[in-house]
């Protein structure tokens, strides 16, 4: 019950199956969505019917959250007066030479491996940092927030003491040269 927020291109593959939904984003990328409504970051491109909402956390107004739209839906969800939300498809990991997503690869080059709950899961930057938050938030507010998406994020939310176990050469190249530290 209630209204299904679907994140970018998926809102399209959610009405293409019948399910009618909200298209939310903080991405500045411009996407394409025949959804009727649209809930979009302050940083997003302009688009026909939206509702906009600053995602700025040192503005007043402005809606904390994580590095993905997904990760600031709890705080927006509230804002905007709904009592919780059930995230679906947030699992945060892949199977090695998968997808990363259903219509897109992302991060290929940069694949770490998160260790929880005994399980080694297979992801990549943006993802994880997901993971991390939401996972936090679904421990700290069970009674508000819960997940029916499995991998990763399920893990990490009844493991908190997962671990990044290993990370690709190309991110820990990266991470060296950034921050002058290796530390995997």
């Amino acid at each position: 019950p209630g209204d299904v927020w679907a994140i970018n291109s998926t809102a399209d593959f959610l009405l293409d199956q019948g399910i009618d939904c909200i298209a939310v984003s903080i991405d500045p990328n411009p996407f394409k969505t025949t959804a009727a409504q649209k809930l979009l970051a302050s940083c997003c491109a302009p688009q026909d019917n939206a509702a906009y909402w600053d995602m700025s956390d040192h503005v007043a107004g402005g809606v904390p959250g994580g590095v993905t739209t997904a990760s600031r839906c709890p705080s927006l969800a509230l804002r905007l007066g709904y009592p919780g939300a059930m995230f679906f498809g947030c699992e945060g990991s892949f199977p090695l030479g998968q997808k990363t997503h259903v219509n897109k690869d992302d991060g290929l080059d940069t694949l770490m491996v998160v260790r929880a709950g005994g399980t080694d899961y297979v992801t990549h930057p943006e993802l994880f940092m997901q993971c991390e938050t939401l996972s936090a938030v679904l421990r700290e507010f069970p009674r508000f927030f819960q997940e029916q998406s499995g991998g990763l994020l399920r893990a990490m939310t009844s493991d908190p003491d997962w671990t990044v176990a290993a990370v690709s050469t190309a991110l820990r190249e990266h991470m060296a040269q950034e921050n002058g530290a290796d530390v995997w």
